[in-house]
């Protein structure tokens, strides 16, 4: 046995690797293919058919035909699909040449799983047919790889610098000296470089190997990343120059973008994101309708309709073309009829001298009678009759009103009992040419006229004795109402009372504390507007929008006392006004008299105590004005006084005693007494408190003389 030398150690270790990994010897597995081997072995199948459309109908001509490759009988995604267009003759038969539409042709590792494999043929976007299962010629494509390692011929792994010569095998060893290389044909024996456990090494330059961008880890191979997530994972961005083909592992999807709901699962449905749109609208890319069966206007690639072609519809394409006719009591034929034909139907045959006549439920034949009748004379609201042959009587339609009919009554009608009338729109509708007429008048002990939206009400129970009563059972919010009305231009309801009684009264028992209103208006000009004896002049020379606007014509200098709003309670506020504005008061107040000493605002007790407000702005009390605060860091509290004109407090008590003398003299407050009472007192001896009444008449005296004293004293 000859002994190797430690060189030929090394090279048939080299061979051993190459063989065994095979990317390790890329450049000499590539010069050794020959360049036919790829297109030695044509890799497309025959496939033979015929086209037909949904009615069974040959297709001829050019017909779209989408072919895909499956590893089971029925469902499972395909494992390869390509679409051709393919030539049918006359009678829809057609040949194929699957994977024509492929520079490649077929993949050859669909028939390397020794599986069967089954063709499903999808015509014109039809539904696809039944799948077809594939004969053992395709198989025979990996035939053509059955003498190569991994595609290429044997002698690809064939050292490159192993061609020495038979003498130098036997010196035992390899000459010193380097014998020539073809380019690219043989190794480099001078090669250098260093590697990274993990990364795939790649050559930079012709003696030099790198680590590449591909990183293994254990069985997951990273492009761009060493810490793979998946069997494959790239990091960066990727350009596919081919036909990217994606076979899904059971019913797992095919795609999904990580973070969102876009995916397309194993049978090619798409599912997208929310709010997903398209280009033009949403119109999607058709470029082409074609008119199937039946239809006609097709093809249309910009523009057109589609319409049913005559006759275009024929039985066979109904799922049921026809209809059975089944003749009832004394009657014959019908039977089965298809659409589009005909049949009869004949009475039942009876004897010689019988008739059919209906009797005891049932159609029979039955003896011809025979009878004395000379004539039938048209009673009163009939018409017809006759003495001889056979006559008809018919009701007068002018005086016999129709039950199926509309009819017209002339004069007045009365009706004992109830009418129920049921309709579609409207159910009674009343009307009059009289200016003075009344449409519908309804009268009665309880009430008169009922109407009821969407049933009764529970709060109806029990109630009644009305003129006119709307009710509605209605839920809440629906948008019904016991009466509604509405008009344009005029008053849209109008009470007139004439007794001491409420015109209007409204009650809201809803336990519900927020909305339960017992009166809501709504106006874009004046919500609620209460007057009192006609409008005031004021009143009619102010705009100001309001919810509620209280007026009135009466003046107290007529011995009247009355007020526009007025507000009482027993034990709770008589009137509260919020806002939530920074700049907006909650509460205006404003005298229109243009004297400085006009009241603008007064507020007091049931005693002869008062505040006020004038329109200067100053601010008098008959009592004291205080306030008491904490000090010395809330150890204890001091109460402070106001003492008002500091520097001329003699003017200011003059002024104060002036006005209150004068405002005593011409102003009162609102009495109890009733309005319809006319006083004919002076404004100094009206009854109820004045303002007077704020100070005594002693004190009022002494005040004045103070006031004059004051006044030519002051400094």
């Amino acid at each position: 046995m000859t002994k190797l030398t430690a060189r030929q150690k090394v090279a048939l270790l080299i061979v051993a690797l190459c063989v065994t990994f095979s990317f390790l010897c890329p450049l000499q597995a590539q010069q050794a293919v020959s360049p036919n081997a790829a297109t030695a072995l044509p890799r497309l199948v025959r496939f033979n058919g015929t086209a037909k459309d949904a009615n069974g109908s040959p297709l001829t001509g050019v017909v779209g035909i989408t072919f895909a490759l499956y590893s089971e009988q029925s469902g499972g995604a395909s494992l390869w699909m390509e679409t051709q267009n393919i030539q049918a003759d006359v009678n829809g038969h057609y040949t194929a040449l699957l994977g024509a539409s492929k520079p490649e042709g077929l993949p050859t590792d669909l028939f390397t799983s020794e599986q069967a494999r089954w063709v499903g043929v999808q015509i014109s976007g039809e539904r696809e047919q039944a799948r077809v299962l594939l004969v053992s010629a395709p198989y025979a494509l990996k035939a053509g790889d059955a003498e190569t390692v991994g595609g290429l011929p044997a002698s690809a792994f064939a050292l490159a610098n192993s061609a020495h010569t038979k003498s130098e095998e036997i010196a035992g060893g390899f000459p010193n000296q380097k014998p020539e290389r073809s380019q690219g044909s043989q190794a480099n024996a001078d090669v250098t470089g260093k590697g990274t456990i993990g990364y795939l090494p790649m050559w930079d330059t012709t003696s030099d190997i790198i680590d590449s961008l591909i990183f293994q880890k254990s069985s997951e191979i990273g492009i761009g990343t060493k810490t793979p997530a998946a069997t494959l994972d790239v990091s960066g961005k990727s350009d596919i120059r081919d036909t990217l083909t994606l076979f899904p592992k059971g019913k797992d999807s095919a795609l999904n973008i990580n973070g969102t709901a876009f995916r397309i699962d194993q049978t090619g449905t798409v599912t997208f994101v929310s709010g997903q749109t398209f280009p033009g609208g949403g119109g999607g890319t058709v470029t082409s309708v074609g008119s199937g069966s039946g239809l006609t206007g097709g093809p249309i690639t910009k523009s057109g309709t589609l319409s049913i072609a005559t006759a275009g519809v024929t039985n066979t394409m109904l799922q049921n073309s026809t209809f059975k006719l089944t003749p009832g009591g004394g009657m014959t034929g019908g039977g089965s009829v298809a659409l589009g034909s005909s049949t009869s139907l004949g009475l039942q045959n009876c004897s010689a001298n019988q008739v059919l006549e209906f009797v005891s439920g049932a159609w029979t034949c039955a003896s011809a009678g025979t009878g004395t009748i000379t004539g039938v004379t048209a009673g009163t609201d009939l018409t017809g009759g006759g003495t001889s042959g056979k006559v008809t009587l018919n009701l007068d339609t002018t005086k016999v009103p129709q039950l199926a009919a509309s009819n017209g009554f002339v004069g007045s009608q009365t009706v004992q009992g109830s009418i129920n009338v049921v309709s579609i729109d409207n159910a009674v509708v009343g009307s009059t040419d009289s200016n003075t007429g009344i449409g519908v008048f309804g009268t009665g002990p309880g009430s008169g006229v009922i109407g009821v939206s969407v049933g009764f009400s529970n709060t109806a129970a029990g109630r009644g004795n009305a003129g006119v009563w709307g009710d509605t059972g209605a839920t809440a919010d629906s948008g019904h109402a016991g009466v509604l009305g509405t008009a344009d231009s005029n008053t849209a309801g109008w009470f007139i009372n004439n007794g001491p009684f409420a015109t209007v009264l409204a009650t809201n028992t809803s336990p519900t504390t927020i909305g339960g209103f017992g009166v809501a208006s709504q106006s874009n000009y004046i919500g609620v507007y209460g007057s009192l004896s006609g409008a005031s002049n004021v009143g009619s020379e102010i705009f100001f929008p309001a919810g509620i606007w209280g007026d009135t014509a009466l003046n107290h200098e007529t011995g009247q006392l009355a007020a526009a709003v007025y507000g009482t309670a027993d034990n709770e506020y008589a009137g509260v006004f919020v806002n939530n504005s920074q700049d907006i008061s909650a509460l205006y107040v404003e005298n229109s008299n243009s004297s400085d000493s006009a009241v603008a605002f007064e507020a007091g007790g049931p005693t002869s105590s008062s505040c006020l407000i004038d329109n200067a702005g100053d601010f008098f009390c008959t009592g004291s004005k205080s306030a008491v605060v904490p000090v010395d860091g809330g150890t204890r509290k001091v109460a402070l006084y106001a003492i008002e004109g500091p520097e001329n407090w003699s003017r200011t008590l003059a002024l104060l005693s002036s006005q209150m003398v004068q405002r005593s003299l011409t102003w009162n407050r609102p009495s109890a007494k009733p309005l319809t009472q006319t006083s004919t007192t002076t404004s100094s001896s009206r009854p109820g408190a004045t303002v007077k009444d704020f100070i005594s008449r002693g004190s009022r005296q002494t005040l004045s003389k103070f006031a004059n004293w004051a006044v030519g004293h002051q400094a």
